[in-house]
């Protein structure tokens, strides 16, 4: 028996119905107050009501469970929230899969725990090393910018955007760099890793080549048979004004770490990912196609 966590959200429902086509028995653990619980309806997937705050519901989620896929995760809130989701949520995880002897855990994280960007990154970033001290043989994935069919977020705040303003300001140009991956490479890597002895490894999951933002934003126009203008915005001033603005307002929920590094572009390395299991990550154009495709099915 497999137990997921974060089932509803994007990459839990891309894995769940990529684990029901392989036939495995999964148990999916959902808040009662969920608000895509419905989604589960579709599914023949086991569904257990769960109080993630509570160990008791935990352990009673995972009895039975060999091995337990930890994706729930928060990336947008409060620093208390991020650190009650991301953290408090991950130890008790952790501490009821090894309670009920689980004998594999994978964790999908975060590349932002490798810069520990703000608080998102740096509560990935705590998550892991309770994961790592846990005794439990672990996977640890740490996926960049995901994309594809049904990501109500990321792709989903482009697509909307593009659909509703023929001219779209662009801080720094749409310069700065992501280096996307495919949905469809993301759950391929956790279908493996289900079968796989377990190395204790983490791993970035990335696509195989950075792309700017304003790139990014041309394919999916096109995709939507849209004709787009960008307008670009200096980054360099907004930086020097965002300085001065985050040393009077420290408690301030602007992403201000991340524009204030949004000129570097290190490239992340995907080169072990690709030793240890069989990765090779679509382009971002041909994965916007295949995206566009499946949405029209």
């Amino acid at each position: 028996m497999i137990a997921v966590t974060g089932a509803t959200g994007f990459v839990g429902f891309h894995l769940l119905r990529a684990l029901e086509k392989r036939a495995k028995e999964v148990r999916c653990l959902v808040r009662s107050s969920s608000p895509r619980r419905a989604r589960l309806k579709i599914s023949s997937a086991q569904v257990c009501e769960v109080d993630f705050e509570k160990k008791e519901d935990l352990r009673r989620a995972f009895k039975g469970c060999d091995t337990v896929i930890h994706i729930l995760g928060l990336i947008n809130g409060t620093e208390e929230a991020l650190r009650r989701v991301n953290i408090d949520i991950t130890k008790n995880v952790v501490e009821a899969a090894r309670c009920e002897g689980a004998g594999r855990f994978i964790f999908v994280s975060s590349v932002a725990a490798i810069r520990r960007h703000g608080s998102y990154g740096e509560t990935k970033f705590q998550a892991e090393e309770i994961v790592k001290l846990s005794g439990l043989p672990y996977i640890i994935f740490r996926p960049a910018y995901i994309y594809g069919e049904g990501d109500e977020n990321n792709t989903g705040l482009m697509i909307r955007t593009l659909k509703k303003f023929p001219l779209i300001p662009l801080l720094g140009g749409g310069s700065f760099r992501l280096q996307p991956v495919f949905i469809d490479d993301v759950i391929s890597l956790l279908m493996q890793s289900v079968d796989r002895p377990v190395p204790n490894k983490i791993y970035n999951v990335a696509g195989l080549r950075q792309i700017a933002l304003k790139e990014m934003l041309i394919f999916l126009a096109a995709g939507l048979h849209l004709k787009r203008f960008f307008i670009p915005i200096p980054l360099k001033p907004v930086q020097a004004v965002l300085r001065v603005y985050v040393q009077i307002f420290k408690n301030t929920r602007l992403p201000a770490k991340q524009i204030l590094e949004l000129d570097k572009h290190e490239a992340f390395d995907i080169s072990q990912t690709s030793r240890d299991f069989v990765f090779n990550p679509v382009e971002f154009k041909e994965g916007v196609a295949k995206m566009f495709e499946s949405c029209a099915v």
